[in-house]
């Protein structure tokens, strides 16, 4: 009896360990425009406008927010970075370099109202401002994959 509740055991941490991969967010369209919400950020990928492929950000939010979004499987690609966005205000980024069912990792924080002090260092930092800021700034962090199809 013992040896079948070790196996049983065995089994369940077997299938708890498996289930904890990365979840990914599947989104389809009937059109090529693809709009998905994450942290009160509406994202619009737009595979079919007049420049190109072009991705517009919403923050919906009543602060400030950064989103981040590489290739999944190589994250040094950056696909598209803001460092700081005014909440209400939108952000329209042409040629941008996605794909269908690539995996993207999309990365929102929201800052709270110490992070309006330092609102010119953070947007001076570039692409990469998610690497150098510190959590002290930071109210909320979201992080999803998702796949266009």
């Amino acid at each position: 009896m013992k040896i079948r509740m070790s196996w049983l055991w065995l089994g369940l941490i077997a299938i708890f360990l498996a289930g904890c991969g990365e979840e990914k967010t599947v989104i389809q369209s009937e059109t090529e425009i693809y709009s998905y919400t994450i942290g009160n950020i509406e994202l619009i990928f737009n595979f079919n406008s007049i420049f190109g492929k072009e991705l517009t950000m919403n923050n919906a939010n009543d602060r400030a927010v950064g989103v981040y979004i590489v290739d999944n499987n190589n994250q040094s690609q950056i696909i598209f970075s803001d460092g700081w966005t005014w909440g209400g205000n939108s952000e329209v980024e042409d040629d941008v370099n996605f794909n269908h069912n690539q995996e993207l990792k999309v990365t929102v924080v929201i800052y709270n109202d110490l992070a309006n002090a330092f609102s010119a260092f953070i947007e001076a930092l570039g692409p990469n401002f998610l690497e150098e800021i510190e959590g002290i700034w930071i109210q909320d962090q979201f992080e999803e994959i998702i796949v266009l199809q």
